[in-house]
Protein backbone atom coordinates (compact mmCIF):
# COMPACT_ATOMS: atom_id res chain seq x y z
CA UNK A 1 0.00 0.00 0.00
CA UNK A 2 1.18 3.28 -0.80
CA UNK A 3 1.30 5.49 2.00
CA UNK A 4 -0.24 9.03 2.00
CA UNK A 5 1.44 10.39 4.52
CA UNK A 6 5.16 11.84 3.90
CA UNK A 7 6.97 10.69 7.12
CA UNK A 8 9.74 12.78 6.30
CA UNK A 9 7.62 15.93 7.28
CA UNK A 10 6.82 14.22 10.28
CA UNK A 11 10.20 13.16 12.37
CA UNK A 12 11.05 14.12 15.81
CA UNK A 13 13.83 16.87 14.47
CA UNK A 14 11.46 18.37 12.27
CA UNK A 15 8.62 18.55 14.79
CA UNK A 16 10.99 19.94 17.77
CA UNK A 17 11.59 23.15 15.47
CA UNK A 18 8.80 25.91 14.93
CA UNK A 19 9.44 26.29 11.05
CA UNK A 20 9.27 22.24 10.49
CA UNK A 21 6.09 22.06 12.81
CA UNK A 22 4.67 24.87 11.34
CA UNK A 23 5.58 23.08 7.85
CA UNK A 24 3.95 19.62 9.27
CA UNK A 25 0.62 20.38 10.39
CA UNK A 26 -0.03 22.67 6.64
CA UNK A 27 1.38 19.33 5.00
CA UNK A 28 -1.33 17.81 7.34
CA UNK A 29 -3.90 20.06 6.55
CA UNK A 30 -3.46 19.78 2.52
CA UNK A 31 -4.25 15.76 2.99
CA UNK A 32 -7.26 16.39 4.49
CA UNK A 33 -8.21 19.00 1.56
CA UNK A 34 -7.16 16.34 -0.77
CA UNK A 35 -8.55 12.84 0.71
CA UNK A 36 -12.24 13.41 -0.18
CA UNK A 37 -13.02 9.67 0.68
CA UNK A 38 -13.48 7.70 4.29
CA UNK A 39 -11.01 5.27 3.51
CA UNK A 40 -8.25 7.90 2.77
CA UNK A 41 -9.20 9.15 6.16
CA UNK A 42 -9.10 6.32 7.86
CA UNK A 43 -5.21 5.28 6.05
CA UNK A 44 -4.28 8.89 7.01
CA UNK A 45 -4.85 8.34 10.73
CA UNK A 46 -3.80 4.61 10.57
CA UNK A 47 -0.69 5.79 9.33
CA UNK A 48 -0.11 8.31 11.92
CA UNK A 49 -0.73 6.13 14.57
CA UNK A 50 2.21 3.66 13.22
CA UNK A 51 4.11 6.13 14.77
CA UNK A 52 3.97 6.54 18.43
CA UNK A 53 2.59 9.34 20.57
CA UNK A 54 2.41 11.71 16.60
CA UNK A 55 -1.21 11.59 16.59
CA UNK A 56 -1.32 12.58 20.16
CA UNK A 57 0.95 15.66 19.66
CA UNK A 58 -0.47 16.83 16.24
CA UNK A 59 -4.02 16.87 17.81
CA UNK A 60 -2.25 18.89 20.99
CA UNK A 61 -0.61 21.71 19.15
CA UNK A 62 -2.81 21.67 15.64
CA UNK A 63 -5.48 24.75 16.05
CA UNK A 64 -7.07 23.14 13.15
CA UNK A 65 -7.44 19.81 14.83
CA UNK A 66 -11.06 19.92 14.75
CA UNK A 67 -10.46 19.77 10.89
CA UNK A 68 -9.27 16.32 11.57
CA UNK A 69 -12.23 15.23 14.11
CA UNK A 70 -14.96 15.97 11.95
CA UNK A 71 -13.44 13.85 9.66
CA UNK A 72 -12.93 11.02 11.59
CA UNK A 73 -16.23 10.92 12.68
CA UNK A 74 -17.81 11.24 9.37
CA UNK A 75 -15.33 7.90 8.23
CA UNK A 76 -16.39 5.67 11.60
CA UNK A 77 -17.87 3.29 10.32
CA UNK A 78 -21.54 2.92 10.12
CA UNK A 79 -21.91 -0.70 10.41
CA UNK A 80 -21.35 -1.71 14.06
CA UNK A 81 -19.81 -5.29 12.58
CA UNK A 82 -16.53 -3.53 10.72
CA UNK A 83 -16.00 -1.38 14.09
CA UNK A 84 -13.68 -4.03 15.75
CA UNK A 85 -11.55 -4.17 12.39
CA UNK A 86 -11.20 -0.25 11.61
CA UNK A 87 -9.41 2.54 12.23
CA UNK A 88 -11.64 3.74 14.92
CA UNK A 89 -10.48 0.96 17.12
CA UNK A 90 -7.35 1.16 16.81
CA UNK A 91 -7.67 5.15 17.57
CA UNK A 92 -9.88 4.92 20.75
CA UNK A 93 -7.19 2.10 21.87
CA UNK A 94 -4.35 4.51 21.20
CA UNK A 95 -5.70 7.27 22.98
CA UNK A 96 -7.27 5.45 26.21
CA UNK A 97 -3.69 3.63 26.82
CA UNK A 98 -1.98 7.17 26.11
CA UNK A 99 -4.24 9.30 28.61
CA UNK A 100 -4.15 6.35 31.04
CA UNK A 101 -0.19 6.60 31.08
CA UNK A 102 -0.35 9.85 32.64
CA UNK A 103 0.73 9.73 36.17
CA UNK A 104 -2.67 10.18 38.18
CA UNK A 105 -1.16 13.49 40.14
CA UNK A 106 -1.13 15.24 37.30
CA UNK A 107 -5.16 14.87 37.49
CA UNK A 108 -7.82 15.39 38.98
CA UNK A 109 -9.54 12.11 40.83
CA UNK A 110 -12.31 12.58 38.89
CA UNK A 111 -10.85 12.29 35.36
CA UNK A 112 -7.79 10.12 36.41
CA UNK A 113 -11.16 7.92 37.43
CA UNK A 114 -12.71 8.53 34.04
CA UNK A 115 -10.13 7.61 32.46
CA UNK A 116 -9.36 4.35 33.75
CA UNK A 117 -13.13 3.65 32.85
CA UNK A 118 -12.51 4.88 29.28
CA UNK A 119 -9.76 2.61 28.53
CA UNK A 120 -11.04 -0.59 30.70
CA UNK A 121 -14.59 0.05 28.57
CA UNK A 122 -12.71 0.21 25.25
CA UNK A 123 -10.72 -2.93 26.21
CA UNK A 124 -13.27 -4.95 27.31
CA UNK A 125 -16.43 -4.14 24.25
CA UNK A 126 -14.11 -4.53 21.51
CA UNK A 127 -13.97 -8.59 22.01
CA UNK A 128 -17.49 -8.31 22.79
CA UNK A 129 -18.51 -6.73 19.28
CA UNK A 130 -16.77 -9.24 17.59
CA UNK A 131 -18.88 -11.81 19.36
CA UNK A 132 -21.95 -10.46 18.48
CA UNK A 133 -21.22 -10.75 14.92
CA UNK A 134 -19.51 -13.86 15.11
CA UNK A 135 -22.26 -15.68 16.61
CA UNK A 136 -25.68 -16.61 15.42
CA UNK A 137 -28.00 -16.00 18.22
CA UNK A 138 -30.77 -18.42 16.74
CA UNK A 139 -28.61 -21.48 17.15
CA UNK A 140 -30.21 -24.48 18.94
CA UNK A 141 -26.82 -25.05 20.52
CA UNK A 142 -27.72 -23.06 23.73
CA UNK A 143 -26.54 -23.58 27.45
CA UNK A 144 -28.07 -22.23 30.26
CA UNK A 145 -27.12 -19.14 31.99
CA UNK A 146 -25.96 -18.65 35.49
CA UNK A 147 -28.90 -16.23 35.88
CA UNK A 148 -32.13 -18.45 36.49
CA UNK A 149 -35.73 -16.95 36.87
CA UNK A 150 -38.46 -17.58 38.54
CA UNK A 151 -41.93 -18.16 36.17
CA UNK A 152 -45.62 -19.29 37.23
CA UNK A 153 -46.22 -22.61 35.87
CA UNK A 154 -50.23 -23.60 35.27
CA UNK A 155 -52.04 -26.87 34.91
CA UNK A 156 -55.41 -27.71 33.88
CA UNK A 157 -57.81 -29.70 35.51
CA UNK A 158 -60.93 -30.48 33.05
CA UNK A 159 -63.40 -31.91 35.10
CA UNK A 160 -62.99 -28.58 37.23
CA UNK A 161 -62.94 -26.16 34.49
CA UNK A 162 -60.46 -24.23 36.11
CA UNK A 163 -57.13 -23.69 36.39
CA UNK A 164 -54.52 -24.78 39.40
CA UNK A 165 -51.78 -22.24 39.96
CA UNK A 166 -48.54 -24.72 40.84
CA UNK A 167 -45.52 -23.64 43.06
CA UNK A 168 -43.46 -21.29 41.38
CA UNK A 169 -39.96 -23.08 39.71
CA UNK A 170 -36.60 -21.91 38.54
CA UNK A 171 -35.84 -22.25 35.16
CA UNK A 172 -32.53 -21.40 33.39
CA UNK A 173 -32.84 -18.81 30.58
CA UNK A 174 -31.42 -20.79 27.48
CA UNK A 175 -28.63 -18.64 25.76
CA UNK A 176 -25.92 -19.59 22.62
CA UNK A 177 -23.63 -21.55 23.64
CA UNK A 178 -20.78 -18.44 23.87
CA UNK A 179 -17.89 -17.65 26.54
CA UNK A 180 -20.15 -15.47 29.32
CA UNK A 181 -16.45 -14.10 30.63
CA UNK A 182 -16.30 -11.27 28.09
CA UNK A 183 -20.07 -10.14 28.78
CA UNK A 184 -19.77 -10.91 32.57
CA UNK A 185 -16.80 -8.29 32.31
CA UNK A 186 -18.91 -5.28 30.60
CA UNK A 187 -22.02 -6.30 33.17
CA UNK A 188 -24.47 -7.33 30.57
CA UNK A 189 -26.30 -10.19 29.39
CA UNK A 190 -25.56 -13.26 26.92
CA UNK A 191 -27.87 -11.87 24.39
CA UNK A 192 -30.54 -14.63 23.25
CA UNK A 193 -31.91 -13.55 20.03
CA UNK A 194 -30.13 -11.73 16.96
CA UNK A 195 -32.55 -8.43 17.31
CA UNK A 196 -30.79 -8.48 20.99
CA UNK A 197 -27.80 -8.44 19.85
CA UNK A 198 -27.95 -5.95 17.31
CA UNK A 199 -29.74 -3.70 19.93
CA UNK A 200 -26.56 -4.19 22.26
CA UNK A 201 -23.93 -3.70 19.35
CA UNK A 202 -25.60 -0.56 18.56
CA UNK A 203 -25.93 0.50 21.72
CA UNK A 204 -21.90 -0.02 22.43
CA UNK A 205 -20.88 1.45 19.31
CA UNK A 206 -23.29 5.12 20.39
CA UNK A 207 -20.64 4.56 23.80
CA UNK A 208 -17.89 4.52 21.96
CA UNK A 209 -18.57 7.31 19.88
CA UNK A 210 -19.26 9.35 22.78
CA UNK A 211 -15.87 8.29 24.22
CA UNK A 212 -14.25 8.78 21.44
CA UNK A 213 -15.92 12.80 21.27
CA UNK A 214 -14.90 13.02 24.98
CA UNK A 215 -11.27 12.28 23.99
CA UNK A 216 -10.70 14.11 21.07
CA UNK A 217 -12.92 17.02 21.55
CA UNK A 218 -12.13 18.11 25.51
Amino acid sequence: MVHIVDFSMFSAERLANPVGLADALRQLELLLVVSNTDGAVAQIVRELLSVPSLFGFLISVWPSSKKLVERIFTAFPSEPALVPQSFASELLIEISHTLFSIPPDLLSADLSRNIGQSRQYVDNVLPVLTILYRTDFTTQNTAADDDPQFVDEDIDIPFLKQKVKRQRRKVKREVPAVNPAPFHELGVPVPVTNEEARRMADEFVEELKSVLHCTLES
